[in-house]
């Protein structure tokens, strides 16, 4: 920790436990928040069946090689 930190807790500290916080998970938790964040790309229109197509197609370029 840094002593000008009036907090007495830096991004760094922050940073290392929520990290160490993320590997204690379970692996079902882990796929539950990975489910939960795919559903809300998906709802939001990040994740449209259309751009997901458009992203799959083989390009020309692609073709030809």
């Amino acid at each position: 920790m840094h002593a000008t930190d009036p907090a007495g807790f830096t991004f760094e500290d922050a940073e290392r436990t929520q990290l160490l916080d993320w590997i204690g998970l379970s692996t079902a938790a882990k796929v539950d928040f990975f489910e939960e964040m795919v559903e809300l790309a998906y709802r939001s229109g990040a994740l449209s069946p259309e751009r997901l197509a458009l992203r799959d197609r083989v390009s020309s370029k692609q073709k030809a090689q």
